[in-house]
């Protein structure tokens, strides 16, 4: 595995929106600014890649519902299970902000536990859908270990796996502050994952809602989308 991941850069890239299908830009903020272009190779030109960790990218065919990692240094694949297998995924694509976002509105998050992929114990977890949904699978595996156990006015933030394969997660909340709770996963049939859930509190935003008679304008609230509307069509 150590082949598949050779040259790569010690220092974070920041992988920057494509341009064109066959080429990645990346940001290299720690060597003056310097831009750096790579090459996608065409089986997965038409793919959505977004960041992740530990020096690969998490990259999804919409059309096809397809989830690759793909290291962009040696142009190595693994196959992860397929879209299909998260279950809010199925009403999600029937929705207007997939028509309008995609799979950009659907994937938030993702983090890899090693670079070495072949590894047996090497995890994926990934942040789905509105932030409550947490996703763990192995590379190679069918499906997706869907887990939502968070409150309604909670979701997933942020995820880190530390050194030694610990999963943590940041979770926002208007109700629970500087707490830790930890969780014991059994992942496969052999694995066990254990996952600490830390909170934030946010407190709740009251928004300023103004209607327009083509759109509407709301003020100290958190974008979410925007979505097409018949009245806009009429603009």
């Amino acid at each position: 595995m150590r082949g598949d991941v050779r040259g790569a850069q010690e220092l974070p890239w920041l992988l920057l929106p494509r341009i064109c299908d066959d080429r990645m830009r990346f940001l290299s903020p720690f060597d003056g600014g310097k831009f750096l272009k790579l090459r996608v190779p065409e089986p997965i030109q038409r793919g959505k890649l977004f960041g992740s960790s530990q020096g690969w990218l998490f990259m999804v065919k919409e059309k096809q519902k397809d989830m690759f990692l793909f290291n962009p240094i040696s142009g190595a694949q693994r196959q992860l299970p397929s879209l299909t297998t998260i279950p809010s995924s199925q009403n999600f694509v029937k929705t207007k902000e997939w028509k309008l976002h995609g799979v950009s509105s659907f994937c938030i998050h993702t983090v890899l536990s090693t670079s070495d992929v072949d590894h047996p114990g090497c995890m994926v977890a990934a942040i789905f859908y509105s932030h409550n949904v947490l996703g763990l699978c192995r590379p190679g595996d069918k499906t997706w270990s869907v887990l939502e156990v968070l409150d309604e006015n909670e979701g997933h933030d942020q995820l880190l796996f530390s050194s030694t394969g610990k999963l943590y997660s940041l979770v926002t909340s208007e109700t629970k502050n500087e707490l830790i709770v930890a969780h014991s996963l059994q992942f496969g049939d052999d694995h066990a994952v254990d996952w600490m859930l830390m909170y934030d509190n946010i407190e709740p935003i009251e928004p300023d809602i103004y209607h327009h008679e083509c759109y509407t304008v709301t003020y100290n609230g958190a974008w979410k989308s925007l979505l097409e509307s018949p009245t806009m069509k009429s603009c």
